[in-house]
């Protein structure tokens, strides 16, 4: 089978086109050329329009890229996934696999929360072609920020400062959890025109989760608790991604996976069987 991967160069979209390889499909990756596309695939050349905007010269290179597909895997951010999934329908391919992120749901949302907001609103306006999986903080890959600062922080210092005293709840996602929710949701009969959320087993709390790099690291570690009214003072002079990060630090993100455990067979690791895989990848 053919299948076109958008963001194949991403963390997920590598390991979801080295699972595909290996279950013999041919995959064609549509990417700018910025970044070298997963060994053994083929690369089209060409840019995902913005919202609202035209495809332009890209439109050419997508229907190239589209031909003889049987399936879509859009691991783009999810504000180019309405586009994508239009483009394949019309080229006839019947489902389009995206990815999403819990990041939705934040009290404050900026404006890549609004983008999310407002693509998942058009996915859902539209009654076929897709599948969408949203996630909460993914870990694993090269490219986390979230879990391998912590365990940089955890490996380097004896104090570990957590905002709020480290008590609002995550849901940490294995990156190669995630990719086997994304296979699984290729031919999931009930997933059609969902969003289904996919996260860690059970929410722990920040503090649970430096607890266990600690232990995992070997390490003993004290974690000072921080006032959030402080650290977002704090972050502030480090301009508004900083802000936004300590805000969200300091509240729950935590989603039901009920659903995906039913429609999708999704079983994830535990975050310390995760966190043991990533640390082992890394050496």
């Amino acid at each position: 089978m053919r299948v076109l991967v958008t963001g194949a160069t991403s963390d997920t979209g590598r390991r979801l086109c080295g699972r595909l390889l290996e279950a013999g499909h041919q995959v064609v990756c549509f990417t700018r050329g910025r970044r070298p596309i997963p060994e053994g695939t083929e690369a089209v050349r060409g840019v995902l329009p913005e919202p609202g905007q035209p495809w332009g010269e890209s439109g050419e290179a997508m229907a190239r890229a589209l031909e003889g597909c049987a399936l879509v895997h859009c691991c783009t951010h999810i504000r180019f996934a309405p586009a994508v999934v239009e483009r394949a329908l019309e080229a006839g391919v019947v489902r389009t696999v995206c990815v999403s992120s819990a990041r939705r749901f934040t009290r404050w949302p900026s404006e890549n929360e609004r983008r999310v907001i407002a693509a998942e609103e058009e996915l859902l306006r539209r009654p076929e072609g897709w599948v969408a999986l949203r996630s909460t903080m993914i870990y694993g890959g090269g490219s986390d920020k979230n879990i391998a600062r912590l365990v940089r922080s955890v490996r380097r210092w004896p104090l570990v400062a957590l905002p709020g005293g480290g008590r609002a709840r995550i849901q940490p996602l294995f990156v190669e959890d995630l990719v086997e929710a994304l296979l699984a949701a290729d031919h999931a009969p009930g997933a059609h025109g969902r969003i289904i959320n996919v996260a860690g087993p059970e929410p722990l709390t920040l503090r649970e989760v430096v607890k266990t790099i600690a232990r995992v690291l070997g390490r003993r570690r004290l974690i000072v608790p921080v006032p959030l009214a402080l650290a977002r003072i704090a972050a502030s002079l480090g301009g508004s991604r900083s802000r936004d990060r300590i805000r969200r630090m300091g509240e729950d993100r935590v989603l039901d996976i009920a659903e995906a455990r039913e429609l999708l067979g999704f079983a994830p690791r535990s975050f310390e069987e995760g966190l043991r895989s990533m640390l082992e990848t890394a050496h």
